[in-house]
């Protein structure tokens, strides 16, 4: 048994109709249509539209899977490096082993080293800190265990960004 629908397309003024056929007797799972069914929908045109439509789907989501799989080894490939420079290592070190950045380096997407500002002191005290010239209150880094620090952290990555951290907001 075949059914036909006919469905209202266009204006109201210049009604249109779109031939609906169902086959009564198909299963809903991916049933084929019957001869009759397909005789109708052949002469419409809609078989070859809806398999061309299908097709350029498969071709989509295709490509869009490529392009997550690229997405996904782009960002395998490339690893992110931290070197922090720092006179407080184990505040970082508690930081890092308790925080979201944990499960980044623990999934191996970033690599995070921390280097100590002191143990590049000349000095028996690894004093890293000195009065301002010219007198005033508080106290300044040196500049050689900072220098020595940071050409130490760039030999492993020439390319390497050095992010100064001012207190005040701004270089």
């Amino acid at each position: 048994m075949v059914k036909l629908r006919l469905i209202p397309t266009g204006k109201s003024v210049q009604p249109s109709f779109r031939v609906v056929a169902i086959d009564a007797r198909a299963k809903l799972n991916g049933a084929q249509p019957t001869d009759t069914v397909r005789n109708l929908l052949s002469k419409q045109g809609i078989i070859e539209k809806f398999h061309s439509m299908k097709v350029e789907q498969k071709k989509a989501k295709v490509q869009k899977k490529a392009k997550v799989q690229k997405a996904k080894e782009c960002l395998i490939m490339t690893k992110k490096k931290f070197t922090i420079l720092t006179l407080f290592s184990q505040a970082f070190n508690d930081f890092i082993s308790t925080s979201i950045i944990k499960r980044a380096i623990f999934d191996k997407k970033v690599i995070v080293e921390i280097i100590n500002i002191r143990d590049f002191c000349e000095d028996k005290n690894k004093q890293v800190d000195d009065y301002p010239y010219g007198g005033g209150p508080g106290m300044v880094l040196k500049a050689l265990p900072v220098i020595k620090a940071i050409k130490y952290a760039k030999k492993t990555n020439k390319d390497a960004k050095v992010i100064l951290l001012s207190p005040q907001g701004k270089l």
